[in-house]
């Protein structure tokens, strides 16, 4: 008797995938992984709810993200997931302060070369914030004529709607873009 582990077989639930829902890639089956690759995990090869038109993270042919930083990891899909859903609702504790876009700026910087997922929401939201900043800053004037305030509680409300509705595509895995926001931060 030999004292090797025993690989789950071809047919059996979770064959070939140590590490949960992160497949095993580049191996053949029935054969043992070298020692080395349980050292550290690769990155996920999964994609999230892709739209037509958009590849996978992770597929053949899908641009890698960079990763500029020294020592700075990708972040696995659960942990992305999460940061996206932070960017889309860290405005309603930064309003606090009277700066909503505060959240979804420091998850960007923090965050946005750490996977393509939540770069893409928290860019989402800070571009969302921006043009929820100008409405309201153009409602203060108007607000002399009392349009202001309509205007004001629309967009107010809006953005609640928005951000919501958001966070829930988000943790949907949908890559969610605001309707009639623009592409300012990539």
């Amino acid at each position: 008797m030999t004292n090797q582990p025993q690989t789950p077989s071809d047919d059996s639930p979770g064959a070939g995938q140590p590490y949960g829902d992160e497949p095993l890639t580049g191996q053949p089956s029935g054969e043992q992984p070298p020692a080395q690759a349980y050292a550290a995990p690769a990155p996920p090869q999964q994609g999230y709810g892709d739209q037509a038109g958009q590849q996978a993270w992770g597929q053949q042919g899908a641009p890698a993200p960079a990763y500029p930083q020294p020592g700075a990891q990708p972040l696995s899909p659960s942990d992305e997931k999460t940061w996206a859903i932070v960017a889309h609702l860290s405005p309603f504790v930064a309003s606090i302060v009277g700066l909503p876009f505060l959240g979804p700026l420091v998850i960007f910087l923090v965050f946005k070369d750490r996977g393509p997922f939540v770069r893409h929401h928290s860019a989402q939201a800070l571009n969302f914030q921006i043009i929820v900043a100008i409405g309201l800053l153009i409602s203060i004037p108007l607000m002399f004529v009392l349009v202001g305030f309509v205007t004001a509680a629309i967009i107010a409300v809006g953005a609640i709607v928005f951000q919501i509705i958001a966070a829930i595509e988000a943790n949907n895995g949908k890559w969610y873009r605001y309707p009639l926001t623009p592409n300012w931060v990539k």
